[in-house]
């Protein structure tokens, strides 16, 4: 159960981080997705 609810908490704060890290930086967020 603690890896499942650890997924849904990653799956819902990563946009949210990108979304703020786009704002800032547009080039960070090719670094992220690169990563993956």
């Amino acid at each position: 159960k603690k890896v499942l609810f650890f997924l849904e908490n990653t799956d819902k704060l990563i946009p949210i981080k990108t979304e703020r890290e786009l704002k800032r930086e547009p080039k960070g967020f090719t670094m992220i997705i690169s990563r993956k």
